[in-house]
């Protein structure tokens, strides 16, 4: 029964964005997932459960960018008081050239909290729960093997709890 919900639910996002792109969509759908087990696809819970409320609050933080063989750094403010980060990247490809992207999540001392390098997809995905470090953050995106442009679309949202209700309270991108 996924398929007719998420259908329902992009229904709806393009009623609210028409402009939204496939890829947009899908990236902004994996990134405002309830999940499951490890957070990005897995074997036993998919890609999780979808949570449109959580996506309509993402939907105009839901960025395009591009890059080559060079690093993309995108700063983020954490707030006092965050208890989840949530970053997703995605990057369609042909399937003639595969190009490998790692995602990186620093934090403001310049330490790495997480990270994100599968080899064979075309998505990173990294939550941080609890981060206790608040100032700017560094999404680090590091095209580790790219042949040309490679276009990707990005979603980072930073999440305060409140009474066990998620409340997005900051985006950026």
């Amino acid at each position: 029964m996924a398929t007719p919900h998420v259908a329902g639910v992009a229904a709806l996002l393009l009623q609210a964005k028409p402009f939204l792109t496939p890829e947009e969509m899908k990236t902004l759908l994996m990134n405002s997932v309830y999940d499951y087990g490890t957070f990005a696809k897995d074997n036993n819970y998919g890609a999780g459960r979808i949570n449109a409320s959580r996506a309509f609050n993402e939907i105009n933080f839901t960025k395009t960018g591009n890059t080559t063989k060079y690093d993309k750094v995108h700063n983020i403010f954490v707030p006092s008081g965050t208890k989840e980060i949530r970053v997703t990247l995605y990057w369609p490809e042909n399937y003639s050239v595969h190009s490998d992207v790692d995602l990186y999540v620093l934090d403001p001392s310049g330490k790495i909290r997480d990270y994100s390098l599968s080899q064979y997809n075309t998505d990173e995905m990294v939550k941080i729960f609890n981060p206790n470090a608040f100032g700017w953050w560094k999404i680090l995106v590091n095209p580790s093997d790219v042949n040309g442009v490679i276009i990707f679309f990005k979603s980072v949202s930073v999440i305060l709890l409140i009474f066990y209700y998620p409340l997005l309270i900051f985006h950026s991108v």
